[in-house]
């Protein structure tokens, strides 16, 4: 047994942190399947739109819910800052995804291009990467976070 895992054993638990980080990354993960949805020629963009409101407004949620633990926590598993961050990118995933189907129905974008639908493509398997991954904050598997961030870069640059 390590240093750090006797402090761990020591401290108290406020698993909740993790919890909140999975559920946004499940929450952005669930707004990319929706937008992707509108590949399905009977799916219309206001209807993706509505369900993408939907799961964003879930996801401020769990952000207020987030923000208010960390108000109220003394001991944090993570850096407040850091959790804090984290929760914010997860967000920030949802929130840019309800922009751009608002965007749509906005602009009456009727049918994705098809650069459009390569940039669901992406997001659905970078917020997959993201939904598998945060999990391991919670499991201190530090490794397979970085095996995860360089998938996430090579996304990226696609």
């Amino acid at each position: 047994m390590g240093l750090q895992d006797i402090v761990r054993w020591l401290l108290p638990k406020e698993d909740q942190f993790y919890t909140y980080l999975e559920d946004l990354a499940l929450a952005s993960h669930e707004a990319a399947v929706t937008m992707a949805r509108w590949k399905d020629p009977l799916e219309s963009s206001k209807e993706i739109c509505a369900a993408v409101q939907v799961i964003e407004h879930k996801a401020d949620g769990i952000v207020e819910q987030l923000e208010d633990g960390l108000a109220r926590t003394f001991v944090t598993p993570l850096d407040r800052e850091d959790l804090h961050r984290l929760g914010s990118e997860l967000d920030d995933i949802v929130d840019l995804t309800n922009l751009a189907a608002r965007a749509c129905v906005l602009y009456g974008v009727e049918r994705p291009t098809p650069a459009m639908l390569r940039l669901m493509d992406v997001l659905v398997e970078s917020t997959t990467v993201l939904k598998d991954s945060v999990p391991f904050l919670r499991t201190h598997r530090y490794a397979d976070l970085t095996d995860a961030a360089r998938t996430l870069r090579q996304l990226e640059k696609e």
